[in-house]
């Protein structure tokens, strides 16, 4: 369904509070200006649902670009679901049992993704093990925390 290429990833926290939305900003358009025109999350975490309510505002000034949300369970609540030009349910998360599906489609997403717009702050949990993940498949990684630091 989607062109790697051309598709980021959205890998964050729960809890961003201190995200500087300026720089964020800045970067989802540095990468839709570089050729990005796919961003897919999983939607559930704060920085998932602050980058696509972000990314649905820059549709006005972008109206080629999408924003989908991968659900890992069909009955999935969809947070915002006016932010998602759609969602997504990965034919191989059908056969993954129920516990496992997260983990499984965080990797899912970043196997259809170049790059990923990570904002990580610890070593441990879903975020920090997609982030690892992501590093070791070699996509392109738009670390916010890193960059916005002095």
């Amino acid at each position: 369904m989607y062109n790697k290429q051309t598709t980021a990833t959205v890998i964050g926290h729960n809890e961003c509070r201190d995200v500087d939305t300026d720089h964020l900003r800045a970067e989802l358009i540095q990468l839709i200006n570089s050729g990005v025109t796919t961003f897919i999350s999983g939607g559930t975490g704060g920085f998932d649902r602050l980058c696509a309510r972000m990314i649905h505002e820059l549709k006005k000034s972008f109206p080629h670009i999408r924003s989908y949300i991968v659900i890992p369970y069909l009955d999935q609540k969809i947070f915002e679901p006016s932010c998602f030009d759609g969602s997504e349910f990965p034919e191989c998360l059908e056969t993954v049992p129920y516990r496992y599906r997260i983990s499984h489609r965080n990797r899912w997403m970043a196997d259809n993704a170049a790059y990923a717009v990570c904002y990580v702050t610890h070593s441990y949990g879903g975020a920090a093990q997609t982030y690892r993940y992501a590093k070791n498949h070699n996509l392109c990684i738009i670390d916010i925390k890193k960059r916005q630091q002095p």
